[in-house]
């Protein structure tokens, strides 16, 4: 039996899991309280005296190795109980040093005139350039400035003990990128969507330098099968296959080789980037749980007014919340004066914020009728996305909908989507 897959009694099963989601909800309990202590003495500390700026700084950054060190103890502590496997013994490696954590997490000295200079050459003076662990600390000026940085010394110092201990365990336990917070990033609903496959080899392509530093998604360990509340990958799966699916037909070899950024560009990256891009514009919460994003107005009026009016294009938000569109209707025009008359004139906005115009046909059989949305859509100067909902008409079939889009030469600039009758969103052009 491989030690980081290890077999839980039936009769375990059940404890184990209370064990597990109670350890992790104290875990991000503790981790919270402590960012928020170390956000109010940083604070503390710039009003009363700025020189020991950075004492505090290192103060909690070890203080949240040490909290990330007794949790994967835990961990490792509950497996083995419920299990009734004794894991072998190991000696954890020390708490990483202030220093190293802010290497890491900025990339070393990539891009600089010292491109290459390692932290252990650093730490022994190796440098010809004279640099030294105080070259890597930056002059910051302002409270702001401080407060982001311990938080995103607490966040980094917890992942890369947790990797450190990972690698240092003779069990090599699994782990999963579990993101914090309801709105993750598209990127780290995708590392996520693998839940706790990742080996302990993978650690070091974590990414610490990731958003400059600002990433704050966890480390979990695994040594089994098993599940954490509030963390789905499955289901950030299905909504990562939804927004391919959305664009699966632009993914081709010939797409590829006109729009990758360049000649060195691998297909694969090309096409997991287009896959992210498409993911987004949609509503972060749905990504990553699945919460369909709600119907928002400016005004109850403006309600109202539609709901009697176009009652269609309601229908088609219904269906937009779905595929986590975001349906904020806003006021669909604003005023402007005429340079060369002087006279108001209503300049016509999109349905919904973000740029996106609706379109909910009801009897449309003819091209005409396509090309007039397309043009209309590239009249309204904020308008990104054109959505022709065909959920409703009987007069043209989606191949023909599609056809017509491809046919027109409007709205050249724009993205046009279409909700066909199975209720899936595609993008044509």
């Amino acid at each position: 039996m491989e030690l980081n897959s290890l077999n839980i009694p039936e009769t375990n099963r059940r404890d184990l899991q209370r064990l597990l989601d109670q350890a992790y909800a104290g875990y991000v309990a503790d981790f919270d309280a402590l960012a928020d202590e170390a956000a109010d003495a940083i604070e503390a500390q710039y009003r009363s005296n700025p020189l020991f700026m950075r004492d505090v700084v290192e103060d909690y950054s070890r203080q949240s190795a040490q909290l990330a060190d007794d949790y994967f103890s835990q961990l490792r502590a509950i497996w083995a109980e419920q299990s009734g496997v004794d894991l072998p013994e190991f000696e954890h490696p020390d708490l990483l040093d202030p220093s190293e954590v802010l290497y890491r997490m900025n990339g070393g000295f990539s891009g600089t005139d010292w491109n290459g200079l390692n932290y252990s050459d650093l730490v022994a003076g190796r440098s010809n350039a004279g640099l030294s662990v105080d070259s890597l600390w930056p002059e910051l000026k302002t409270i702001d400035d401080w407060q982001q940085l311990i938080g995103d010394m607490v966040s980094t110092s917890a992942r890369l003990m947790t990797m450190r201990d990972m690698r240092a365990d003779p069990t090599k336990p699994k782990w999963a990128r579990v993101p914090r917070g309801s709105d993750p990033c598209a990127f780290c609903v995708m590392l996520a969507t693998r839940g706790f496959e990742y080996l302990s080899e993978e650690t070091a392509d974590f990414g610490p330098t990731f958003h400059n530093g600002h990433c704050h998604c966890d480390v979990i360990s695994s040594w089994g099968r098993q599940k954490l509340k509030g963390f789905d990958p499955d289901g950030m799966s299905e909504r990562w296959e939804q927004c391919k699916t959305a664009i699966e037909h632009r993914l081709t070899h010939d797409e590829y080789l006109r729009t990758r950024s360049s000649p060195d560009q691998k297909f694969g990256n090309w096409k997991r980037n287009q896959i992210l891009a498409e993911m987004r514009w949609r509503d972060r919460e749905w990504l990553h749980s699945g919460a369909e994003p709600l119907i928002s107005f400016p005004s109850d009026g403006m309600r109202e007014e539609t709901e009697k009016a176009r009652p269609q294009e309601i229908r088609t938000a219904q269906r937009l919340r779905r595929h986590g569109i975001v349906p904020a209707f806003q006021i669909d025009h604003r005023e402007a004066k005429d340079p060369d008359t002087g006279r108001m004139l209503l300049i016509g906005l999109s349905d919904l914020e973000g740029g996106i115009e609706l379109k909910t046909p009801q009897s449309a059989d003819k091209f005409r009728t396509i090309d007039g949305y397309m043009g209309s859509a590239s009249k309204k100067p904020d308008c990104r996305r054109l959505i022709i909902d065909n959920s409703e008409n009987d007069n043209m079939s989606d191949e023909e909908l599609i056809g017509n889009i491809m046919k027109s030469h409007r709205f050249k600039n724009g993205i046009v989507y279409i909700l066909n009758k199975k209720g899936q969103l595609l993008r044509i052009k």
